[in-house]
């Protein structure tokens, strides 16, 4: 009961934290990486590898949701909507891979899993910061729907 919540407020304070010495510790530079936190599904760290103006690779770590019962991740190659996209916006889709894993034994285990994901969301891009928000249908695994805002700096 309260040493799982108080344990659960630490491990989340602790990504934050990481979060926030990964923003500080960025450089100012706009280089085909950046790092960075992102909030919901997951509650983490976000990375991302831009291969060329029409491709990403989107990587992420953290906890499902704001309960830190499930961890969570995902590797996602991203493609840009180019007839739509701006030099500061740019939506995009993309298939990637999520798993989602037990942290603690009350977690149902159909809630855990690996599974192909289908995100579409949209980033703008300024000053070396990129800020983004999503929506991703999971299936297998954690089925359903996921989102996620974050804001990443490039390395």
């Amino acid at each position: 009961g309260a040493e799982s919540g108080k344990g659960s407020g630490m491990r989340r304070n602790s990504l934050l934290l990481m979060g926030v010495v990964v923003l500080s510790l960025a450089g100012c530079s706009s280089g085909p990486n950046s790092l960075g936190v992102m909030a919901y599904d997951p509650t983490g760290l976000a990375f991302r590898h831009k291969m060329d103006s029409e491709k990403t690779l989107n990587i992420a770590l953290g906890l499902s949701g704001f309960e830190s019962k499930i961890g969570h991740g995902h590797v996602d190659y991203i493609m840009h909507f180019d007839r739509i996209s701006s030099d500061d916006w740019n939506p995009y889709w993309g298939l990637g891979l999520g798993y989602a894993l037990k942290i603690d034994d009350t977690v149902d285990d159909n809630d855990v899993g690996i599974g192909l994901r289908v995100p579409l969301g949209v980033s703008y891009q300024a000053d070396g910061w990129d800020f983004f928000g999503q929506l991703a249908a999971n299936v297998g695994g954690n089925v359903g729907i996921s989102a996620a805002l974050g804001v990443r700096f490039g390395l």
